[in-house]
């Protein structure tokens, strides 16, 4: 279901900002902006924010995009993800408690909602590191941006995408994330940076990818069954179209490769596999 106002929407990729304006189900205005690019890893110093924002504010000016009300999603934000069972009619707790419960030791931020799987009540709960949400936030700020919701890329994927139990493969290229979804939740998700010195083919990427793959797999085998393995695998991202890639998704980890959705409020010349995140966008309840 698509939000019936003009919403804009924005997806933070590690080297471009990619701009959909809404209406209802259409697709008004488009566009990209490179971004200077930039790989996050926790520990790491943030890059100076002016560039980004200097970007955002020239792909605004541009497209005469509404600045206020911007639903992002942002490649940089990890889905670090929990799901625990729950007692009927407990309080939830607030966000340091979840925080202090979850990720003890961390400087996160949070946010948690009860659900309903097969009957019974589980409390959802993502987090991200708090020093990158304050640096988009920031960034969007100086750009002149107000944010009406920020959410890391895959739950804008999943939205997108319309399948509730599949695995979704993002690759850039600098950086991969693999989730696994189940009742649309990311249930499992891990990110791989593709930088190293030793990964500067294409080649070495898909190999280092393969093995990264095939461990997450066995994660999900041991901890949800092996018929959890029986679903499609969706690929995006700007490598989402090497043959190379999907032969290995294929022939090496016996995945099923399945296409995106056909239809998409965007004219052909909008590949999907870049812009499927920004209808996950539109489709957000806030």
């Amino acid at each position: 279901m698509f939000w019936r106002r003009t919403r804009p929407t924005l997806l933070l990729e590690t080297d471009a900002a990619r701009l959909v304006v809404f209406q209802g189900e259409r697709a008004l205005r488009w566009g990209s902006m490179p971004f200077p690019e930039w790989t996050t890893t926790p520990g790491e110093p943030l890059p100076p924010l002016e560039p980004f924002a200097n970007a955002l504010r020239t792909l605004w000016a541009h497209h005469n995009a509404p600045t206020r009300n911007v639903v992002v999603a942002s490649a940089w934000l990890p889905a670090d993800t929990r799901l625990i069972q729950w007692t009927p009619n407990t309080p939830l707790p607030s966000e340091p408690e979840l925080a202090q419960r979850f990720w003890p030791g961390q400087q996160m931020r949070v946010g948690a909602h009860l659900i309903t799987r097969q009957g019974t009540p589980y409390l959802f709960a993502l987090a991200s590191p708090q020093n990158l949400v304050a640096f988009i936030e920031t960034t969007l700020a100086n750009a002149g941006l107000q944010i009406a919701a920020l959410e890391p890329k895959p739950l804008a994927l999943i939205r997108g995408i319309g399948n509730p139990h599949c695995f979704v493969l993002d690759v850039g290229r600098t950086m991969a994330t693999f989730t696994f979804v189940q009742d649309a939740l990311p249930l499992v998700s891990a990110t791989w940076r593709l930088t190293a010195p030793l990964l500067r083919t294409h080649g070495a990427r898909l190999t280092r990818l393969a093995e990264q793959i095939h461990t997450m797999l066995e994660r999900v085998a041991t901890t949800y069954g092996p018929n959890a393995l029986a679903c499609p695998t969706y690929v995006v991202g700007t490598l989402a179209t090497s043959p190379e890639l999907r032969d290995m998704l294929t022939s090496v980890l016996g995945l099923s490769v399945a296409s995106l959705p056909a239809q998409t409020p965007f004219p052909a010349s909008l590949p999907p596999h870049l812009y499927i995140t920004a209808i996950g966008l539109a489709r957000k309840r806030i």
